[in-house]
């Protein structure tokens, strides 16, 4: 194969690959510039923004409220400390974790770089793992690149770990108890770390396993402290969420992905996976087994496989650098590199397009919400949770930070309802939340019904008693309580 013909195709799928980064970059400024427009984001703004104003992080059971969500403390100090100094709701609450997958990425290549491998191999193993952060879809105020950040240490340590260095073990269990500060499963993700060592022929095992225990615990316990939340009150919040059902598809589709993302290297060369190599890429296989469940049930998605991203990018890295020629079979393999960095960079297109459309629809509601809230300054309002899908990126839900910022406290998302919606759920919204008007106005979008996710009997009656819409608009309905003065209820039907 002629060495010209080995360069257009090197070029090409490099310059892809740029071209991938440079869109993800966009996307990134992106998310700070403008409106998030997933309620996701929206939903951690508001409890981290509630927290700075007095509440809770995760209501018990006898507060009667629903909001909480089920990441730990330490992304919601995060999100909190952020709008703290840039405000309740902004965007700009999405830099710092903009900073922490641009800070993964310089870790990877700079552990890359420790391992001997070649600078172009850790280049184009880099601008991989970018195109596979594309196509994973992380983003925003959400946990995943500071998870992604915290493997990224974690395998930094993984020269230490080779020699049986406890303070590398140490470190590598500190990531992993950080983890599990953001989200409670997250110690998974400093499994390809410790797995690669411990399956090292000849490792002193029980030393290494203490010392990354200790990490663990040095690092899950603290973020406790600042957030007035227990570790009980957190374990008790979680043992009241419902169980949530396995989304066979989302089984296919994760298993298909990761499947693309681990077959890259071992199609490349499988001749070089051997000693590390060989344990990293098992290891990481076996941290994504364990991924796969939460990945799969509803409500989550692909976004869970991200911090397995450093380790796919080490040994892709190891391996390109062990075979960096080009014979036939590797350069078939290079257009389909480039179809899905191609993939990748439409699909952070979209989502670009996406933030500016969403930006923009979102506004005359802001504004509706605004008025209102500035023309009932001493009222209890709450915003409802809706049961329409459609336009569910445009749900007032989406506009709970300025209730928040107003001054209101927050009684009831969506997010936390979804996880929460059983019949002891549904009874105690009808005696705590629905009892002698606590709230005096919820609000909703046109035509949409109360709490009705799942569908119950109770709470639709009990609203229906204790409210009465009292004002309707293209983007607000207004419900008061019957026992407050309120102006005679619209009939829907005349208007």
């Amino acid at each position: 194969m002629s060495k010209h013909l080995n360069n257009m195709a090197l070029g090409a799928t490099l310059t892809v690959l740029v071209v991938a980064f440079l869109a993800r970059l966009l996307t990134l400024v992106g998310t700070f510039m403008l409106d998030p427009p997933e309620p996701w984001e929206v939903a951690i703004q508001a409890v981290a923004g509630a927290w700075l104003h007095g509440q809770p992080l995760y209501p018990s059971e006898a507060q009667g409220d629903f909001y909480g969500l089920l990441y730990g403390p330490l992304l919601f100090e995060i999100v909190g400390f952020t709008q703290r100094l840039v405000g309740i709701g902004s965007p700009l609450t999405a830099f710092p974790m903009a900073l922490a997958e641009l800070a993964a990425l310089a870790v990877t290549f700079t552990t890359l770089r420790r391992m001997d491998v070649s600078r172009p191999a850790a280049l184009a193993a880099l601008g991989v793992m970018v195109v596979e952060i594309s196509l994973v879809h992380i983003r925003g105020v959400r946990a995943d690149a500071w998870l992604l950040l915290l493997a990224a240490i974690a395998l930094s340590m993984l020269p230490g770990l080779e020699r049986g260095s406890r303070w590398a073990a140490f470190g590598a269990g500190l990531c992993g108890g950080l983890c599990m500060a953001l989200k409670i499963s997250g110690i998974v993700y400093v499994v390809p770390a410790l797995l690669t060592a411990l399956l090292r022929p000849g490792l002193a095992r029980r030393p290494i396993l203490a010392a990354a225990l200790g990490g663990v615990i040095v690092g899950f316990v603290p973020p406790y402290l600042p957030s007035g939340t227990g570790l009980a009150d957190h374990l008790a919040f979680l043992l009241r969420l419902r169980p949530m059902a396995v989304v066979p598809a989302l089984i296919a589709k994760n298993l298909r992905l990761f499947a693309a993302i681990q077959g890259a290297a071992l199609l490349w060369s499988p001749s070089a996976h051997a000693g590390l190599s060989a344990r990293l890429f098992a290891a990481t296989g076996i941290a994504a087994l364990l991924v796969l469940i939460p990945a799969s049930l509803e409500y989550a998605g692909t976004w869970h496989l991200a911090p397995l991203l450093p380790a796919t990018a080490l040994y892709l890295g190891r391996t390109f650098s062990q075979a960096p020629t080009l014979d036939r079979r590797r350069l078939t393999l290079l257009p389909a590199l480039c179809g899905l960095a191609l993939v990748g960079i439409y699909w952070e297109a979209t989502e670009g397009r996406d933030l500016i459309h969403l930006t923009a629809l979102r506004a005359p509601g802001s504004v509706a919400l605004s008025n209102f809230l500035a023309e009932h300054p001493l009222d209890s309002v709450a915003i409802g949770v809706s049961t329409s899908n459609k336009a569910w990126l445009l749900s007032l839900q989406n506009y709970q930070t300025e209730l928040v910022t107003a001054g209101h406290p927050l009684l009831l998302t969506r997010h936390s309802w979804d996880d929460m919606a059983t019949g002891a759920a549904a009874d105690l919204v009808v005696r705590r939340l629905l009892a002698d008007c606590p709230v005096r106005y919820f609000l909703m979008r046109p035509n949409e019904q109360f709490m009705q996710r799942p569908a119950d009997s109770r709470i639709t009656d009990r609203f229906l008693q204790l409210y009465a819409l009292v004002d309707s608009t293209d983007q607000l309905d207004v419900w008061e309580c019957r026992m407050s003065p309120h102006h005679p209820p619209v009939d829907r039907l005349a208007s």
